[in-house]
């Protein structure tokens, strides 16, 4: 049933779950609490109906498969390992909403190249000795290479696992030269396709998995709130809500919210279709107005002067700039509350190093430059954009004061009025506007 690849991964893992169990029944603290809180959500009793509708569903699509010659029960061993990876599908339902090609890209990975390349060295496995020594070495190699992928850092792990994947690669191409009389050609080709059916018979179980949970979630929040009492939406709402979102996963996530808290104050099946297509035509003009600044922005590229508000022509990283200043100017804002009435100058590095700048879409040079008053009262940060105009943000004064800059110079002195800066605290200039 199972080849020496799969036999040595089974052992493996039987081996290493029994020392994690043995270890954290007789380790008391965190690890003990956190295995424990593992297995209770495992047989948490409302997944184990989910897991036996997806295991029934899996077993009708090889049952199908069967029926058109795409599974034999000599596969029984490669379906089971297979499993592992349906499971950690059917967990990835809730991101389901939330990626826009979710269901293409769980397709397309089955039949990229690493998964063709992948097969191919399963073919011939090796003994089972070397298979229970290769194994976990290579595991500890993917785990240092994973460890160090953020940095870039090349390390030992990634010349030897590029050895071993050279050395596998070679040794399945000679055993395959030399017997390939000895290949069963049609069940190597099914075992190919196993991945590709599987996953494409798995994905419509996943969507509906998606759906029900979207669905309930919003239910949740359109729950009636009143004089402490909390009452279900009635039904004829949510079925208006459920008419009016068709299933649509994307709308279903964009509804989660404040949208489905709005929509439970609703009583009838026509104001919960309403509810739903008055968020998707607020969407859609949110939509038209980020297509419209995008066009903006792409037409007057370099584009010298201002428009009829005063407001540069050309403003490229004006948005992403002025969202981190403000960040910026509320963290120093909480820090002073709440830190010994000081800013501090060492708080843009404090910010820096985490991935606050990824979120606003800001280079990794960022280019932001902070001054900070020596007795911590008075601070300002600014930034030169791509087109060369310079935006700042500051505070002379304890929170909430705050003052706004722009001009083709970076500000020389703490906030004032004028110089760049607004006529008064909370002024906003005319491309801080």
């Amino acid at each position: 049933m199972f080849d020496n690849r799969q036999t040595a991964t089974l052992i493996i893992l039987a081996l290493s779950t029994a020392l994690l169990i043995i270890y954290s029944l007789t380790t008391k603290g965190d690890v003990h609490k956190s295995f424990a809180s593992t297995i209770k959500k495992i047989l948490d009793f409302k997944l184990l109906p989910i897991f036996a509708l997806y295991g029934i569903w899996i077993i009708a699509i090889h049952w199908l498969a069967w029926k058109i010659g795409l599974w034999e029960t000599s596969l029984v061993g490669q379906s089971l390992f297979w499993s592992g990876a349906a499971i950690s599908l059917l967990f990835s339902s809730t991101d389901a909403s939330k990626k826009a090609k979710f269901f293409r890209d769980k397709v397309v990975d089955t039949i990229k190249l690493g998964v063709l390349f992948e097969f191919f060295i399963n073919i011939k496995p090796l003994s089972l000795w070397l298979e229970l020594i290769l194994q976990p070495i290579i595991a500890l190699l993917v785990l240092r290479q994973v460890s160090t992928e953020r940095t870039g850092e090349r390390t030992f792990a990634h010349v030897f696992l590029g050895l071993i994947g050279l050395g596998l690669t070679v040794y399945t191409i000679h055993w395959a030269a030399t017997s390939w009389d000895q290949i069963d050609k049609v069940l190597e080709f099914q075992k190919l396709l196993m991945p590709v059916w599987l996953t494409m018979g798995a994905l419509p179980f996943i969507y509906a998995i998606a759906v029900i949970g979207g669905y309930q979630t919003i239910f949740g929040l359109m729950k009636k709130r009143s004089k402490g009492k909390i009452a279900p939406a009635p039904l004829r709402a949510k079925l208006g809500v459920m008419y009016a979102l068709r299933g649509n996963l994307r709308q279903i996530h964009t509804f989660q919210g404040r949208a489905a808290y709005h929509g439970g104050r609703v009583k009838k099946f026509r104001d919960g279709v309403e509810a739903v297509r008055n968020l998707l035509d607020e969407q859609n003009e949110r939509t038209k107005r980020e297509q419209e600044n995008h066009d903006r922005l792409k037409e007057y590229a370099g584009v010298e002067g201002v428009d009829e508000n005063g407001q540069r022509l050309d403003r490229r990283e004006f948005a992403e700039t002025k969202n981190f200043l403000i960040k910026l100017s509320s963290c120093q804002m909480g820090w002073y509350r709440n830190r010994g009435g000081r800013y501090r100058p060492e708080l843009l590095n404090m910010l820096t190093e985490g991935t606050i700048f990824d979120r606003h879409n800001l280079p990794k040079n960022h280019g932001v430059i902070m001054e900070v008053h020596p007795d911590g009262q008075a601070w300002y940060a600014y930034r030169r954009t791509i087109t060369g105009w310079v935006l700042g943000i500051g505070a002379k004064d304890k929170p909430s004061d705050e003052w706004f800059y722009e001009g083709s110079d970076p500000p020389t002195t703490f906030p004032e009025p004028g110089n760049g800066w607004g006529k008064h605290a909370h002024d906003r200039t005319a491309n801080w506007g």
